[in-house]
């Protein structure tokens, strides 16, 4: 089997992140045999090889030129691909929802990670499975320095709620909108003083554009931290995006019963407080929903680790 994707150590994405995780809980623990492309820095010849040599490819890519690239080389070379789309189907322009709806339609198995896009994708493509991407966090991944744990008490120290959210870049839909409405929540939490903002940057592109210009109460943190050990730490997180998957921070939120307010960009777990997207009346509401809510947070977690590993052997993978 191979696992076609992106590897980072240091993952900063929800994608980079679920890629982790699953290697992590499903395939290094259980999968007898794999081999990784990283598609990023290893050189095509190196992937043709590997796909090659492999019976299993589960892609994990964001390019839909990528996507079909693999699906194509798979299918010539007789191996089996999943296809996971991490987003919601469609949200592409034109030309690269053509190329994506082709690579749905060649690979073998499409994976889709909410419900809105597998009932778009089983229309057309027949082997579709939902396959919801949260795995649980890794408890290195809740670990944070001594300096962002003093970072945090500080912010906290003057009793108001702490509200936090995280940006992995500073990225755009082809539409033009903010992909994590960074800009909004400033807007917004620099008119609202009793409330307390903590974004992080890891990228620090954010912070190179606003750091000058933010009121006390907000603070961005640049470098490579734990999301996980900041949303235990804090009162309510926010997912505000125009386009979304299946959010792995959402679930984060609810796996650790902290708030969660996020857009009605695609359908949301119970228990998430909604919104639309940048609009101040519909924040407003969720915000103040968030802060007097008593009620405990009843999510029940999925076994994602079992559905992976089903998956992998009805296409017969060796899984121990």
């Amino acid at each position: 089997m191979i696992i076609s994707s992106y590897i980072d150590d240091k993952p900063l994405g929800g994608v980079t992140m679920h890629v982790h995780r699953l290697i992590k809980t499903v395939i290094e623990p259980h999968v007898s045999s794999y081999i990784l492309c990283d598609y990023k820095n290893e050189g095509i010849i190196t992937w043709i090889r590997k796909i090659k040599e492999a019976d299993v490819m589960h892609i994990h890519a964001s390019s839909p030129y990528l996507k079909l690239f693999l699906v194509i080389s798979a299918r010539v070379f007789g191996t089996v691909s999943l296809l996971t789309i991490h987003g919601r189907y469609g949200s592409f322009n034109k030309w690269r929802n053509f190329f994506n709806k082709l690579a749905l339609i060649i690979c073998n198995v499409p994976i889709l990670i909410n419900k809105e896009s597998y009932e778009a994708v089983s229309s057309f493509k027949k082997t579709a499975v939902y396959l919801p991407a949260f795995l649980p966090p890794i408890k290195e991944e809740e670990k944070l320095s001594n300096d962002i744990e003093s970072l945090i008490t500080n912010i906290k120290s003057n009793g108001n709620p702490l509200f936090v959210t995280n940006a992995s870049s500073m990225a755009f839909t082809d539409d033009g909108l903010e992909i994590y409405g960074i800009r909004f929540l400033i807007d917004y939490f620099s008119k609202k003083k009793e409330f307390n903002l903590l974004i992080l940057d890891p990228q620090g592109q954010y912070y190179s554009s606003y750091n000058n210009c933010l009121p006390h109460n907000i603070t961005i943190v640049t470098g490579n931290h734990s999301f996980c050990g900041v949303m235990e730490r804090a009162d309510v997180v926010i997912r505000n995006t125009p386009i979304d998957g299946d959010s792995i921070s959402v679930k984060e939120a609810l796996y650790y019963r902290i708030k969660i307010l996020a857009t009605d960009a695609v359908s949301r777990p119970r228990g998430v407080i909604l919104y639309h997207y940048n609009d101040d009346i519909s924040f407003e509401k969720a915000v103040t929903s968030a802060l007097k809510s008593q009620e405990d947070i009843d999510y029940v977690e999925e076994n994602s680790i079992q559905m992976y590993m089903d998956l992998y052997t009805n296409l017969g993978v060796s899984v121990r």
